[in-house]
């Protein structure tokens, strides 16, 4: 599947990867996220909360972009006043799955994170909120919290995967401050 950006849509030479569809879908979809201007207050907690011994602040999926040095997507992290800021490095194919969730698009058949979503959904359980919850070196750490009956897991992810799925929920992403 090769997708070809709008006619109207200039793409930034930063954006424009050499090579796969995929690669033009994100840059499509990363040039489509830079025109979106929305508010998340509508929609914010604003809230602070506490989980193990951590305190944990709500943030939003701010946009997808692309890091000029290494054309690599980066997802922007916001907490609701705007004031903090998270980027973190991700693969292409996370960077789509959260750009295509975040512009509205549909796709014929279930993504990935779509599929994860039915399975959970057809166990009866539901997530509860993702947690980034560590860093080591260049690389952070994340759990998904699954509630299923009067059980609750929590399930080790990378931060992309959650956040793809947090947004396919519409539930919390809290980060270690």
């Amino acid at each position: 599947m090769d997708i070809q950006p709008d006619s109207n849509i200039k793409l930034r030479r930063t954006v424009v990867i050499s090579g796969t569809g995929l690669n033009a879908l994100l840059a499509h979809l990363v040039e489509k996220l830079n025109k979106l201007q929305y508010d998340s207050s509508d929609w914010s907690i604003n809230r602070n909360k506490e989980f193990g011994r951590m305190s944990m602040i709500e943030m939003f999926v701010s946009g997808v972009a692309i890091d000029p040095t290494n054309n690599m997507p980066i997802m922007i992290l916001k907490n609701s006043e705007k004031k903090r800021t998270l980027p973190i490095w991700i693969g292409i194919s996370e960077a789509s799955a959260i750009a295509v969730k975040l512009v509205g698009l549909a796709s014929a058949r279930p993504l990935t994170h779509d599929l994860i979503r039915s399975v959970i959904e057809a166990c009866k359980a539901k997530i509860l909120e993702v947690n980034i919850d560590g860093f080591n070196g260049n690389t952070f750490f994340a759990k998904i919290k699954i509630k299923q009956g009067r059980k609750t897991f929590l399930i080790d992810s990378r931060p992309s995967d959650a956040i793809a799925l947090a947004l396919r929920f519409e539930v919390p992403i809290l980060v270690d401050e």
